[in-house]
């Protein structure tokens, strides 16, 4: 599985980080590529400290199993 976190934009939107194989995380903004760089170009080591704008509120880690939830 996938170790993910959930942040939120109070009141606004929410935001997934997953964590990667070599132990940094990535996040998809919208319509742009997956970045591994947090909002001041730095990688990412750890959602809860890293520069994410916005989407001040950390809410959690989350494991997310493989072949569990299918989205079509």
């Amino acid at each position: 599985g996938h170790l993910v976190a959930l942040v939120m934009w109070p009141g606004h939107d929410f935001h997934w980080y997953r964590k990667g194989r070599n132990g940094k995380w990535s996040h998809k903004m919208g319509d742009k590529p997956a970045t591994n760089l947090d909002n001041n170009g730095n990688l990412i080591d750890d959602p809860r400290t890293a520069n994410r704008g916005s989407y001040s509120d950390f809410c959690t880690f989350m494991v997310v199993k493989q072949g569990h939830i299918k989205i079509k």
